[in-house]
């Protein structure tokens, strides 16, 4: 069925895009003087000396930059594709990987300049392409995958918008991929490798396009971004790539390179890796289009309610699933298959920049989206009891592949060198920065779901090895310390390994003050002076282009304060009554409750994100405010007798506030979410009623309907009689005032 792909229409203005037209008398420098034009255009005589020619940078440009030469190049690929073939096909075989190969020269040259060339050079190796894998003749795999390889060091060149001929290139490419992904025979593997990288980048092209489109715009504005014929071009290849099952044929692609490295084989590695690349690239492009890239968190709607708006398209309204959709799938074949598993993994191991960031970006989105990745991420018997604690993380799991990329970027010298790939290409230097941000949220997220599956202890994550907990606590540290001595902004990488280093501690909560594990994490905590300078101003200092971390939201929609208080939360819960009182005193207390309230969002700000907390950022600062009351007498009076603050505070069991939790798609929504800001929210208002009843001289309740024990003894608030005496005379007399202010707010 691709046999005959539709000749593309180029731009008839461009003197380039009309290869083979004779618009020029000159002949081309090292061409035979013999009056003999289109006849030796195809002889080996030709083609020998152009390729001599393209080999060095001033020949090849030369070459590009004539249609008569380009159309001598070309014509064996178009005699292949009419059908026509000499009686020796050894001789044919040998003229065509001649043409390729001088193509190959020109592209590593820059000889390739015009967007009319490229155009007419793609399409023609496109139809090449349709054509070999439709004729059965052996031994022509390797010319398909250097043909392939051309598409795609072509497809590199491609700048600017997308024009009409790229639908074209897609709707060829990716019926070629669902051809090529079915052939199980070991000769094919290169042609596998080269055909997913090319549907790679048309994906990344595409994604790019799409985010363009968005960068700039106003989302509190009734502006529709998608308008231009760019990316009319850009939706309608990815409609095209929603409907014609390509996310299927990429998830086998894993499957088959993962089933090679099983068996011994790295062949199908490559094919792993551009396969991860083209998979973010159509996730990327559903969360742009379904909204996700420009979320809000439930606090900030709940503050500042949105005015209503629908896009001219009404994307936002009726394809916010859409993301989800394409996470769904790559989740469900992530866990049924180990193979996806093993492909993902050594994408990871690799190092190889193109499937780097991207197998992370994949296993953040299935991890948010299952609570089961985070068990096959930390390498847990599959069906193991939640409360039984066994060692995670170990060597040969995600996880530990993770912290050993973190100490590779924590030792890194940040050189803008490259590297060599097996097959000789060049890769860029993966940005350290980036990837430890990424990293770091996949950490977190695994952290997060470790805790809603009920597995409650660090150890799944970090081992039973006190010197490898130690040795992955510190790398995690390293990341957000280094940023605290050179600049007091916080970076999205720092906010993201503090973020990481709260979340695998919060693991621990409920455990003995005496735990090993946060006798090894407290001293690695940020000063308190750094904590509230982080809190107060967490402006994001990145050469990461992201819209979201410039409104305070994290790419794992997380809030770029969540980290910080939440290692602020540690810092009280095993820190003792010192650590309260020089936060106390340093008026932290006072700071969080402006961030739960609208004086959160500055004022010099109009982004409604500014106060960059999700709702787990919100659990964790209601925590804080809650240990922070035993920490003094003015802290007490400040927080709880004052009814705005008190207020502030019910709001966040609202029914408005909890219906956006509830529907929150992000970590800390849905139902655990609720009822996790609903015991937080008690157990601070519980604070004085708890202090009371475990005063020493007050009876037991025992008539109480839950047996003499009322609400949360375990809060900070049972340790206020033991710690500060003066706290609970004024608790005490405090008490009538307190209770109005509950009944009125």
């Amino acid at each position: 069925k691709n046999r005959n792909i539709q000749c593309i229409p180029v731009e008839t203005h461009s003197n380039e895009a009309n290869i083979g037209k004779d618009q020029s008398k000159e002949e081309f420098p090292g061409f035979p003087s013999q009056q003999r034009g289109a006849e030796l255009s195809g002889s080996c005589q030709m083609l020998e000396q152009l390729e001599n020619n393209s080999c060095s940078a001033k020949g090849a440009k030369i070459i590009g930059q004539d249609n008569k030469a380009l159309t001598a190049v070309l014509l064996p690929l178009k005699k292949f594709t009419d059908g026509f073939q000499s009686s020796c096909w050894d001789q044919d075989f040998a003229t065509l990987n001649q043409s390729i190969r001088i193509l190959s020269n020109l592209i590593s040259a820059g000889a390739i300049e015009s967007r009319g060339t490229l155009d007419e050079l793609i399409n023609e190796l496109l139809t090449f392409i349709s054509s070999l894998a439709q004729a059965k003749l052996s031994g022509i795999n390797d010319l398909i995958a250097k043909s392939f390889s051309v598409v795609k060091k072509l497809l590199d060149h491609y700048r600017g918008s997308l024009g009409d001929p790229a639908l074209g290139y897609w709707v060829a490419l990716s019926g070629l991929l669902s051809q090529v992904v079915h052939c199980n025979d070991e000769s094919s593997g290169r042609v596998l490798n080269e055909c997913t990288a090319c549907v790679g980048v048309m994906l990344s092209l595409v994604a790019n396009c799409i985010r363009a489109s968005f960068v700039g715009t106003d989302a509190e504005t009734d502006a529709s971004p998608v308008s231009s014929s760019a990316n009319k071009i850009a939706l309608r290849i990815f409609d095209h790539a929603k409907s014609s099952g390509i996310l299927d044929c990429l998830c086998l692609c894993l499957e088959s390179s993962g089933s090679c490295l099983l068996s011994g084989s790295t062949s199908l590695l490559r094919s792993a890796c551009e396969a991860c690349s083209g998979i973010w690239s159509l996730l990327e492009a559903s969360e742009i289009l379904s909204g996700k890239a420009s979320a809000v968190f439930p606090i900030n709607i709940f503050r500042n309610p949105p005015i209503p708006r629908l896009d001219s398209n009404g994307r936002h309204g009726v394809e916010t699933t859409q993301s989800e959709e394409v996470t769904d799938v790559v989740t469900k074949a992530f866990l049924k298959s180990r193979a996806i598993q093993v492909a993902v993994y050594s994408c990871l191991h690799q190092r190889h920049e193109v499937g780097l960031n991207a197998a992370l970006q994949l296993i953040l989105r299935c991890c948010i989206r299952s609570d089961a990745i985070a068990s096959v991420l930390c390498g847990l018997p599959s069906k193991l009891p939640a409360a039984t604690v066994v060692s995670g993380g170990g060597d040969g799991t995600v996880v530990s592949e993770i912290f050993s990329m973190l100490s590779s970027c924590a030792v890194s010298n940040k050189s803008n060198a490259t590297d060599s790939g097996s097959d000789g290409t060049k890769h860029r230097v993966v940005d350290t920065r980036f990837l430890v941000m990424n990293s770091c949220l996949v950490l977190a997220a695994a952290a997060h779901s470790l805790r809603l599956s009920g597995r409650a202890s660090a150890v799944f994550m970090l081992t039973n090895s006190s010197k490898k907990q130690f040795a992955r606590l510190s790398v995690l540290a390293h990341h957000f310390s280094s940023d605290e001595r050179m600049q007091s902004s916080m970076q999205a990488s720092s906010a993201a390994s503090m973020l990481a280093l709260a979340s695998i501690l919060s693991l621990e909560k409920g455990t003995p003050v005496e735990n090993a594990i946060f006798e090894m994490a407290l001293p690695l905590i940020p000063r308190t002076a750094t904590l509230c300078d982080h809190l107060r101003d967490p402006s994001v200092v990145e050469n990461i282009v992201s819209p979201c971390l410039l409104k305070g939201i994290l790419p794992s929609r997380h809030g770029i304060r969540d980290g910080s208080v939440g290692v602020l939360d540690a810092r009280l819960n095993w820190g003792g009554p010192l650590a309260v009182q020089q936060l106390c005193a340093s008026g932290v207390p006072q700071l969080l409750v402006d961030l739960l309230s609208s004086d959160g969002v500055s004022s010099a700000s109009s982004s409604r994100n500014q106060v960059g907390l999700s709702p787990p950022g919100i659990v964790w600062t209601i925590s804080c405010i809650c240990q922070c009351l035993s920490g003094g007498i003015s802290t007490f009076r400040t927080i709880l007798l004052r009814k705005e603050h008190v207020r502030c505070i019910v709001d966040l069991i609202s029914v408005a506030h909890l219906k956006l939790v509830r529907s929150w798609t992000g970590p800390g929504g849905g139902k655990y979410g609720v009822k996790e800001i609903v015991n937080a929210v008690v157990d601070l208002l519980a604070f004085p009623f708890v202090a009371i009843q475990s005063a020493p001289d007050l009876p037991s309740a025992n008539a109480s309907v839950n047996g003499g024990s009322l609400l949360n003894v375990g809060s900070p608030g049972a340790k206020v009689c033991s710690e500060d005496k003066d706290v609970l005379k004024t608790i005490r007399s405090s008490m009538k005032k307190y209770i109005q202010i509950l009944l009125e707010v």
